[in-house]
């Protein structure tokens, strides 16, 4: 049988990691937002000129945006929609790591109310 003592040490420090997991997750997600995040697609017109095309929004329908062959506003587009992404991928893994911590909550309150002669 393991240790008791080692074993609530090991939870409370994995559960400190992944507070500190979730407050890196969070903290990207604050730069990313602060930089702009791009949520379309791209569509060229004659492999030259680019487009952005924009998800439907309160039912307006797709929205198409000019950006052009400038290149550096294209590369900006495209670094937008690439932090949108990473975004996306920052927040999912905050939302799992969250989950996990309520796991952990879920499984100590049943511990708690599990011992013997509690109810």
């Amino acid at each position: 049988m393991e240790n008791i003592d080692e074993l609530l040490a090991t939870i409370a420090a994995n559960v400190q990691r992944i507070r500190a997991s979730i407050e890196i997750e969070r903290g990207e997600m604050i730069k990313l937002q602060e930089a702009g995040l791009i949520y379309a697609g791209t569509w060229y017109k004659n492999k030259k000129y680019l487009y952005l095309v924009h998800p439907d929004r309160d039912g307006q329908g797709r929205q198409r945006e000019y950006i052009g062959a400038d290149e550096a506003k294209v590369n900006e587009a495209l670094a937008g929609i690439e932090r949108a992404k990473k975004y996306d991928k920052c927040a999912a893994r905050k939302e799992w790591l969250e989950r996990q911590l309520g796991s952990v909550a879920y499984q100590l309150r049943q511990a708690r109310f599990a011992s013997i002669g509690d109810k």
